[in-house]
């Protein structure tokens, strides 16, 4: 998503997925533990891969650190509050998705919900709650 410096977070978090495929396959997911948040200069991210029913996932997203709490803010491109990708398989899905964030809690340890979409990727919504380890 960026090619600048990156650092891992000392952190660990909890993420809920539910995802509808374009195909209108529908999957649960959790992730939680640690290793797959990390900060840049003025934003924190967190992505992860992972498979699931024959399917290989990506999602990332981009999040301001000081961006509005108890707003909903519309995914843009790179450089504004939010943005987020996914990927799905082989397909050439790996585009700029379209979407919401809300957030809870800004800053190095965020907590909200990002609802995000991409035309022949996926669907889901996210639930995602990082803290201090």
């Amino acid at each position: 998503m960026s090619t600048d410096k990156l650092t891992k977070a000392n952190a660990k978090g909890n993420i809920y997925l539910s995802l509808t495929t374009f195909q209108e396959e529908e999957f649960i997911y959790s992730i939680g533990g640690k290793d797959f948040l990390e900060w840049g200069e003025d934003y924190f991210r967190f992505g992860t891969s992972f498979s699931l029913g024959g399917h290989n996932f990506y999602i990332g997203s981009r999040i301001k650190l000081n961006a509005e709490i108890n707003v909903a803010h519309k995914l843009g491109e790179l450089g504004t509050v939010a943005s987020a990708h996914l990927k799905l398989d082989e397909f050439d899905s790996d585009k700029q998705a379209e979407g919401i964030i809300y957030l809870y809690r800004n800053g190095a340890y965020p907590k909200g919900v990002i609802c995000w979409s991409e035309n022949n990727a996926f669907s889901v919504l996210a639930v995602f709650d990082f803290f201090r380890i």
